[in-house]
């Protein structure tokens, strides 16, 4: 979708997805809720622009071209680095304030420690993915183990270093792991629980063998350098929106979102061990980018959705 330059009345709603048409249906009704509540500081309309990767949407937000957007965490620190981007508020995406990475495997497998999947293969969901590849990839690191990319979950693992590949999708890692085409896999706390990504026949043959920390399931971030003011009751009208009858739907669509809150002080301490990872870890979006993010030579990874996950 053609970006649009935000004239003196308009505010900007940006997203990063492949295909524009999975997410403007959604948005659009959030987009319209705020556009009708911001009159006061000179806004009577939000468009909505939605492109392909992380590198666009860092060129737009520092020409000014969008101004907000919807991310989870692993993406929204990044951005905030690389485009200048300033944090607004935290989201219940999913209706839940939190999410963390769950590690994987079936219950006949000798894995129960993050220590044993050395020398095997392991799932995660693609690059741009907080609880999907972000989170589990730091905790892997922070054991002290090294992650090499496999080209295919068939490929064998490096003796002693723990393989990798991407699924594409949570439930893609959910079959992999439960047919045995790879010994463990990721996904997140909230989606262990949903049937559409984990079956619940699935669920019963696999165990949980590390849970990480939890994180914010999702932010709200604007450009550093719009107005003051519209930051401000943007902010105030996001805020409130879950006390507003006349939000329900709009709150829906976005991403089945519960309310809006305040940055608090446990969710800094929260994201301050990402922020200080994200620039280790690189830009997100791309298999060649998580080759780099772990230090390891770069192998062909299966087709990967280029945006931001869950």
């Amino acid at each position: 979708m053609a970006a649009v330059r935000a004239d003196a009345g308009t505010l900007v709603l940006g997203a990063i997805h492949e295909d524009p048409k999975v997410l403007y249906g959604d948005l659009r009704p959030m987009a319209d809720y705020v556009g009708g509540r911001m009159s006061d500081v000179g806004i009577d309309r939000v468009e909505v622009v939605i492109v392909a990767d992380h590198r666009q949407m860092v060129a737009l937000m520092r020409d000014g071209r969008i101004d907000w957007v919807s991310e989870t965490p692993y993406s929204a620190l990044y951005l905030q680095q690389a485009a200048g981007a300033e944090l607004l508020v935290r989201k219940w995406k999913d209706g839940v304030p939190s999410y963390r990475s769950l590690f994987v495997t079936r219950w006949d497998q000798d894995i129960d420690s993050l220590a044993q999947l050395a020398g095997r293969t392991v799932g995660f969901q693609h690059p741009g993915s907080t609880t999907g590849y972000f989170l589990p990839a730091l905790a892997l690191r922070d054991g002290g183990l090294t992650l090499a990319s496999l080209a295919t979950p068939r490929d064998p693992p490096v003796p002693g270093k723990v393989g990798f590949v991407f699924s594409g999708g949570d439930l893609n890692t959910a079959t992999w792991i439960h047919k045995g085409i790879i010994d463990a896999g990721v996904i997140s706390d909230v989606d262990w629980e949903a049937a559409d990504k984990m079956p619940t026949g699935f669920r019963r043959d696999l165990k949980i063998i590390h849970k990480t920390d939890l994180v914010p399931r999702a932010l709200e971030i604007v450009r550093s350098d719009l107005e003051r003011r519209v930051k401000t009751r943007l902010r105030d009208v996001l805020l409130a929106m879950h006390e507003d009858p006349q939000a329900t739907d709009a709150l829906s669509a976005y991403q089945n979102t519960r309310r809006f809150e305040r940055l608090d002080n446990d969710t800094v301490v929260a994201l301050e061990r990402i922020r200080r990872a994200v620039g280790e870890f690189g830009v997100v979006g791309g298999a060649a980018d998580a080759g780099k993010a772990v230090g390891q030579p770069i192998a062909a990874s299966p087709t990967l959705p280029r945006g931001s996950a869950p």
